[in-house]
């Protein structure tokens, strides 16, 4: 969900498949795992004789993307390194 939750409205194509590297087709899938899930809303439309598709998130998508947000960076601010001498033993390997 993270790489898309972003957005309260996206517009589901292959400009933004390639974006984030899924295909249309396991976008699709992700897409539609999220709506039974309820964390989003679908709709399927046609611009002239061209499928659109309009993806957003639903207030519960929303509260859990937000959730998820404060989660992450709770975990980013308590693994922060303020004691540089964490890594005076460190030694990187040559692959």
């Amino acid at each position: 969900m993270s790489h898309f939750a972003v957005f309260a409205k996206i517009f589901v194509g292959s400009y933004f498949g390639k974006g984030i590297g899924l295909t249309k087709g396991n976008l699709t899938g992700h897409l539609s795992k999220l709506e039974e899930a309820g964390y989003v809303k679908i709709e399927k439309t046609f611009r002239g004789k061209l499928p659109h598709t309009i993806c957003q998130l639903s207030q519960k998508g929303r509260k859990a993307f937000e959730t998820y947000r404060q989660q992450m960076q709770q975990f980013i601010d308590s693994t922060s390194v303020s004691d540089k001498s964490t890594f005076d033993n460190f030694t990187p390997q040559d692959s």
